[in-house]
């Protein structure tokens, strides 16, 4: 390689020619948090967690039982997407699963 290949540029900016980024605007400032207020969201609610190698879980079948992390009468945690939102308890209605909050992260 000679003294020819390698170009150097020496020039200087004037910090006034550098051009400026302006603010960005935060949009949720500009958008009315009402006009979400009819989107259907679909929560999860998490039993409890388990954890076994591989070839236990292929082992797995009918009426095997999996052990879980939570106390029967523990809190269960609800999801919004993989975002915990509340805490409850597991309660039946109608002969079907439903949790009872008793605490919140939605702040209002």
């Amino acid at each position: 390689m000679s003294d020819e290949d390698i170009v150097v540029n020496t020039e200087e900016k004037n910090v006034s020619e550098v051009p400026t980024e302006k603010p960005k605007k935060k949009i949720m400032k500009e958008i009315d948090p009402e006009i979400f207020s009819d989107l259907p969201v679909q929560i999860s609610a998490i039993l409890g967690r388990g954890s076994m190698n591989f070839r236990q879980l292929a082992a797995l079948s009918e009426e095997d039982v999996i052990e879980l992390d939570t106390p029967l009468n523990g809190e269960v945690q609800l999801l919004l997407g993989e975002r915990v939102v509340a805490k409850g308890e597991i309660v039946s209605v109608d002969n079907r699963f439903a949790v009872r909050i008793t605490q919140t992260f939605i702040r209002k």
